[in-house]
């Protein structure tokens, strides 16, 4: 199923980004974050237009999460490699960085 982003971050400056959302007035943080009781912080604040899973129609996720699982079958059904096949996972470094020196 979808998962949400990271719901709070720290830089080495022990600066905090926080998922939040806008209600009565107030910044709700969507998470835990570290901070005492009664801390005054300074807010930066960056819009995202992407939709909240709760927002979004849920005909829409339903419909994704179909085509997922779907996808997914397919993936499982797939047959393993083999030393037979020209291309395999094994052949990924070599396919990327060219032939060991």
């Amino acid at each position: 199923m979808w998962t949400e982003p990271a719901l709070a971050w720290y830089d080495w400056d022990m600066n905090i980004s926080v998922a939040a959302i806008y209600e009565d007035g107030v910044f709700k943080p969507l998470g835990p974050i570290a901070l005492r009781e009664h801390q005054r912080v300074q807010v930066t604040i960056q819009a995202t237009d992407a939709p909240q899973s709760a927002d979004a129609d849920p005909a829409v996720l339903e419909r994704q999460q179909r085509a997922i699982n779907e996808m997914m079958a397919e993936f499982r059904a797939l047959p393993p490699p083999t030393a037979q096949d020209e291309f395999s996972g094994a052949d990924h470094d070599e396919a990327l960085y060219g032939p060991p020196r």
